[in-house]
């Protein structure tokens, strides 16, 4: 039984550690830091498993622009299709906008994914 507690009482120890590293990463990745921040922070997150959704989109966006910052274009690309394929609607006017400024004609990846509403 004492062992049982005391694996307890580290997890909790450990939740209670890593919940407010988890919510100063997701401030530092949607921030206007050095991109290097951005990226790390983003990575961090994204690795956690902890965000889905429309959440997780906005963080593959945020990592994206901070990759497009420092000119890492592939891997700005990567991230922009990645946000695109977990939430097409709700990132759809950043990826889409982020991404024109990447690829300047059409591309059949952002062509038809956002309703015309959403462009």
């Amino acid at each position: 039984m004492p062992v049982i507690l005391r694996a307890l009482a580290c997890f909790v120890l450990a939740a209670g550690l890593i919940a407010p590293a988890l919510a100063d990463d997701r401030a530092d990745c949607r921030g206007t830091g050095a991109p290097e921040a951005v990226i790390a922070a983003c990575t961090r997150v994204i690795g956690t498993g902890a965000v889905q959704g429309n959440q997780l989109a906005d963080l593959y966006a945020a990592r994206a622009r901070a990759y497009r910052s420092q000119a890492d274009l592939d891997r700005a690309i990567a991230d922009f299709d990645e946000a695109i394929r977990i939430d097409p609607f709700s990132s759809c006017e950043a990826t889409r906008g982020s991404r024109s400024m990447i690829i300047p004609k059409p591309s059949p990846i952002t062509s038809g994914r956002c309703s015309s509403t959403q462009n």
